[in-house]
C-alpha cells in the first residue's frame, strides 16, 4: 500500500464522521484563531467537533488549565440543544476544572449554562440552584457585574419558569439600578428594562409596562440593537391589547412582524400572530382573529412549542367552530388544548394555575366525549364507503413505499457523492491558478469538435472553468448573450462549445451548475434549512421557485423539499453518531 492510498483511506475514515482538516496541523494554530474558527462555523456542527478537539489537544499538550477548561466548554456548546446530558457532563468537567482557578468566566459561567440547559428539561428546581451557585461564586470573587448578571438569570426563572412574578420583578429593579447606574451600554441594561416591562405587562400594570417599553425602545435605538428593538415594539404591542387600544396595538404589532421573521425568532412570531389574533377579536374581526389563532397552531405543530400566555387562541378557536357547528374542526383544537393543558400542569404548573383560572378542563372533557360519541354516530354512514375507498388506495400506498424506497437510496448516493468529493477536495486544495493551468495542459491537444478554430474553442473551454471555479453562474438573470459577450465570444460558437464539450444546452449547463452547488451548501451549511424553497431558488440564481424546484428534480432525481427534509432529519444525528 503506497503512501497515497494511505492518505485516501485516513482522509475518508474522517471524512465519514465529518468534514476534517488534518489535525497535526490544527495543533499549529494559536487559541485566537481556533476559537474564531470554532465560532464561525456554529452552523456546521461537524466542523466545530474538529476545532474543539484540536484547541482541547492542544491545552492538555501544552497542559495549559486555563485553555483545557475552555476546550471542555466547547465541546458542551457543540451537543447544547441535541444531547443535553452530554453536554451538562462537559460543563460538570469545566466546573471541576476551574474551582479556584481564579478565572475571569468559569465556573460562573459554566453553573449558569447547566441551569440553562436545566430549565429546557423542566428542572427548574436543579436549574435555579445552579444559578445560585454561581451567584454565589460572582459575590465572593466580588465580581459585582457577573453577580447581578446571574440575578438576572434568577428573576428570570422565577418570572417564567416559576410563576413569582412579584419576587422576580423585584431582582429585575436591582439589576436594572445596578446597570443604569454602573454600566448603562451593557446588552445586559437593555434586556432588564425589556424584563421589566414584561413583568408589569404580566401584572397588567399597563403604564408602568409603557414606560419600560418606552425606555428601552430608546435604548435600543442607541445601541442600534435591532432584535431588542422589535422586542420592545411588539411587547407594547400586547401591553395595547390589554389596554383594548386594538388599532394603535395593530401598528406595534405589524411593524415588529417583518424584523422578527428577519431574524427568523419562531417563539416571537408566535407571539406576534397570538396578539394580532386578539386585536381582530377585539376589533370583531372574527376571520383574521380565527387565521391568526390558527398560524399559533401551525406553528406549535411544527416546532413543539407552546407558552402559557398563547394558549387563549385555543378557547377561541374552540368556541368558534362550536358555534359554527364544525364537530371536527371543534374535536380537532378540543384534543390539542387538553393535551397542551396535561403538558403545562406537569411542567409549569405554578405559573399556568395563574393564566387558566376561567377554564374549566373536566366540562371541556365531557365536551369532548360528546363530540367523539356524535362523530361516531354521523361517521358510521360512511363506513362501507370509507372500506371500498380504503381497498381502492391500496395499490397507491403499495407504489408510494416502492417510490419511497427509491428516493431513500438516491439521497444516499447523493451523500456520498458528496462526501467522495469532499475527499477530493481535501487532497487537491485547487486554486485558481492551478486550474487554469491544469485546463492548458489538458487542452493542448485538443481535437475541434465545432466548426470554431481550435484555438477559440480552447479559450471558451478556458473561460467557462474560470467562470464555474468563481460560481459567477450563481448571478440571476445569466442568457447566451449575456455570457458570450462577458466571455468575448460570438453566441454561435459558444452555444457549439457548450454543446459538445458539455453535452447540453446552454440553459441545462447553467441550471445544472445552479443546483450542484445548491446541492453542495445544503449539506454543508445548516442555515439553508431555515429558507423557504423559493429564497433558496432566489439564493442560487433562479428567478422563482417552478423553475428551480424543476431544475432541481431534474438534475437530483428528488423534490427539493424532499431531499432538504431527509437532511433535516438525518444530518443531526449523522454529526453525532460520527464523533
Amino acid at each position: 500500500m503506497n503512501m497515497k492510498t494511505k492518505k485516501i483511506i485516513i482522509l475518508s475514515f474522517f471524512l465519514i464522521s465529518s468534514i476534517v482538516f488534518p489535525q497535526n496541523k490544527l495543533l499549529k494554530l494559536d487559541y485566537k484563531t481556533l476559537k474564531k474558527e470554532f465560532f464561525d462555523n456554529t452552523s456546521n456542527k461537524a466542523k466545530q467537533k474538529i476545532y474543539a478537539k484540536a484547541f482541547l489537544e492542544k491545552a492538555k499538550k501544552e497542559n495549559n488549565r486555563h485553555e483545557i477548561i475552555r476546550g471542555y466548554y466547547y465541546h458542551s456548546l457543540i451537543y447544547k440543544g441535541t444531547q443535553n446530558d452530554l453536554a451538562i457532563k462537559y460543563l460538570d468537567t469545566v466546573i471541576q476544572n476551574s474551582i479556584n482557578t481564579n478565572d475571569d468566566v468559569f465556573p460562573n459561567s459554566a453553573y449558569c449554562e447547566k441551569a440553562a440547559i436545566l430549565e429546557t428539561q423542566f428542572k427548574y428546581k436543579e436549574a435555579l440552584e445552579n444559578f445560585l451557585i454561581a451567584e454565589q461564586y460572582a459575590l465572593t470573587n466580588n465580581r459585582l457585574e457577573d453577580y447581578y448578571n446571574v440575578r438576572y438569570f434568577i428573576g428570570l426563572s422565577k418570572s417564567e419558569n416559576l410563576g413569582e412574578v412579584q419576587e422576580a420583578q423585584k431582582i429585575f429593579k436591582e439589576v436594572f439600578n445596578y446597570f443604569k447606574k454602573n454600566n448603562p451600554k451593557s446588552y445586559v441594561y437593555e434586556q432588564v428594562t425589556f424584563a421589566l416591562a414584561d413583568s408589569y405587562k404580566a401584572l397588567k400594570v399597563c403604564d408602568s409596562a409603557t414606560y419600560y417599553n418606552k425606555l428601552g425602545y430608546k435604548l435600543s435605538q442607541k445601541s442600534m440593537n435591532l432584535p431588542m428593538l422589535y422586542m420592545f415594539t411588539l411587547n407594547e404591542g400586547a401591553n395595547l391589547v390589554l389596554k383594548k387600544k386594538y388599532s394603535i396595538a395593530l401598528d406595534s404589532v405589524t411593524r415588529a412582524i417583518p424584523q422578527i421573521k428577519k431574524y427568523q425568532d419562531t417563539p416571537n412570531l408566535m407571539a406576534s400572530y397570538f396578539y394580532l389574533g386578539k386585536i381582530y377579536e377585539g376589533l370583531e374581526n372574527r376571520k383574521k382573529a380565527i387565521e391568526n389563532f390558527i398560524k399559533v397552531d401551525s406553528i406549535h405543530t411544527t416546532n413543539k412549542i407552546m407558552y402559557p400566555e398563547l394558549i387563549d387562541g385555543y378557547h377561541y378557536l374552540i368556541a368558534h367552530y362550536k358555534k359554527t357547528g364544525d364537530k371536527e374542526k371543534q374535536l380537532e383544537f378540543l384534543n390539542k388544548y387538553i393535551s397542551i393543558d396535561s403538558v403545562f400542569q406537569k411542567n409549569h404548573n405554578n405559573m399556568y394555575k395563574l393564566l387558566v383560572k376561567e377554564y374549566d378542563i373536566p366540562t371541556l372533557v365531557r365536551e369532548k366525549e360528546n363530540l367523539i360519541q356524535s362523530l361516531q354516530n354521523y361517521n358510521s354512514i360512511y363506513l362501507t364507503v370509507l372500506v371500498v375507498f380504503l381497498l381502492g388506495i391500496g395499490g397507491l400506498v403499495y407504489n408510494h413505499y416502492k417510490t419511497k424506497e427509491k428516493y431513500k437510496a438516491r439521497f444516499k448516493e447523493i451523500i456520498q457523492e458528496h462526501q467522495k468529493k469532499q475527499v477530493e477536495r481535501v487532497i487537491e486544495k485547487p486554486n485558481l491558478e492551478e486550474t487554469i493551468e491544469r485546463i492548458e495542459k489538458q487542452e493542448s491537444n485538443l481535437i475541434p469538435t465545432t466548426n470554431a478554430p481550435n484555438e477559440v474553442e480552447k479559450r471558451i473551454l478556458k473561460n467557462l472553468k474560470v467562470f464555474e471555479f468563481e460560481k459567477r453562474f450563481l448571478k440571476k438573470g445569466i442568457t447566451l448573450q449575456s455570457l458570450s459577450k462577458e466571455l468575448e465570444t460570438n453566441t454561435v460558437y459558444f452555444s457549439k462549445t457548450i454543446n459538445a464539450y458539455k453535452e447540453k444546452k446552454f440553459s441545462d449547463y447553467i441550471n445544472d451548475l445552479r443546483i450542484d452547488e445548491c446541492v453542495n451548501q445544503l449539506q454543508e451549511n445548516t442555515n439553508f434549512f431555515k429558507y423557504t424553497i423559493e429564497a433558496i431558488a432566489q439564493e442560487f440564481g433562479f428567478n422563482n421557485e417552478d423553475t428551480f424546484s424543476n431544475a432541481f428534480q431534474k438534475r437530483v432525481k428528488l423534490k427539493p423539499s424532499y431531499f432538504i427534509n431527509e437532511l433535516k432529519n438525518t444530518i443531526d444525528n449523522q454529526c453525532i453518531n460520527k464523533n
